[in-house]
C-alpha cells in the first residue's frame, strides 16, 4: 500500500473525470486508514489477527454478492441499452449529425464513431441509473449468491482459510509490518465493486462518447504531483524571502 502520505487536497494538472476521481479518492483513503492500522497491528498482533479473520470472512460475502450483481447488471440492463443506443446511432443520429455538420460548415467536430456511440451513452446511463446498481448489486446479487451457494458456507470457509493461516498473518503483523495482509486481504475486502466499475468501464465510456481523451493516471502521479506542488511552493518562498 501506499503508507502515511498525506494525499488531501492533492494538485493534479490532468482532469480526471469524476468517477475516476471519486475511485482514486476512495483508494487513497483507506490506504490511509491502513496506514494507521500499522503501529496498533505490531503492537497487539494477536487480537488483531482474530479480528482480521473474523472481518475477512463477512467482507468475502459483501464483496462476492456485490460483485455478482454487478456483472448481473452490467450484462443484462447495461450492455444490451448500449447495444440499442449503438444501432440507433449508427443508423440515425451519427448520419444526421455529420450532414449538420457538413451543410453548416462546423469543423473540429464529432466523430462518426463518436456520434455513433452518444446515444448509447446516454440510454445505458439512463438504465443502469444509482436505483438499478443498487438493487442488481444488493438485492439480486445476493438472491444469486443464496441460490448458487450459501453465504453461511462461505463464512465457515473464510474462517476455516483464516485460522489456518492466522500463524502467517500473525506473523505477517508482528515482523513485517502487515504488508502481505494489506496486499493479499485488505485489498480484495476493501476494494469498492461500485467506483472499481465506474473508473474502469463508465469513465472511458462517458469520455469516449463526449470526445475526450485524458491522460491515463496513476496513483503514483498523484502522489508525484503533491511532490513537485510541495518544491514548487519552497521556491516560491524562497523567492519572497530573497
Amino acid at each position: 500500500m501506499v503508507g502515511s502520505v498525506n494525499f488531501s487536497s492533492v494538485p493534479v494538472a490532468v482532469d480526471q473525470g469524476k468517477y475516476t476521481k471519486e475511485y482514486f479518492e476512495d483508494y487513497e483513503s483507506k490506504a490511509q486508514s491502513l496506514a494507521e492500522l500499522k503501529e496498533d497491528r505490531e503492537k497487539r498482533p494477536g487480537w488483531n489477527t482474530v479480528k482480521t479473520v473474523a472481518v475477512s470472512s463477512l467482507a468475502a460475502v459483501s464483496q462476492l454478492g456485490q460483485l455478482v450483481g454487478s456483472i448481473f447488471g452490467h450484462t443484462v440492463f447495461a450492455l444490451p441499452s448500449a447495444l440499442v443506443g449503438g444501432i440507433f446511432g449508427f443508423c440515425v443520429y451519427a448520419p444526421f449529425m455529420k450532414a449538420v455538420d457538413h451543410f453548416s460548415g462546423r469543423e473540429n467536430t464529432r466523430s462518426f464513431l463518436e456520434y455513433t456511440i452518444t446515444p448509447a451513452n446516454i440510454l445505458s446511463n439512463f438504465i443502469y441509473n444509482r436505483v438499478t446498481d443498487l438493487a442488481c448489486r444488493y438485492v439480486v446479487g445476493f438472491g444469486l449468491m443464496v441460490a448458487i451457494v450459501e453465504p453461511v458456507n462461505i463464512i465457515l470457509g473464510g474462517l476455516a482459510a483464516g485460522t489456518l493461516l492466522s500463524p502467517l498473518i500473525y506473523n505477517d503483523f508482528k515482523h513485517n509490518k502487515s504488508n502481505n495482509v494489506e496486499h493479499f486481504i485488505d485489498g480484495p475486502g476493501n476494494f469498492s465493486v461500485k467506483l472499481s466499475a465506474q473508473h474502469y468501464l463508465w469513465q472511458k465510456f462517458d469520455d469516449w462518447a463526449a470526445g475526450i481523451k485524458r491522460t491515463p493516471l496513476a496513483l503514483h502521479d498523484r502522489i508525484a504531483a503533491q511532490v513537485v506542488a510541495e518544491q514548487v511552493s519552497i521556491k516560491d518562498l524562497a523567492d519572497l524571502l530573497g
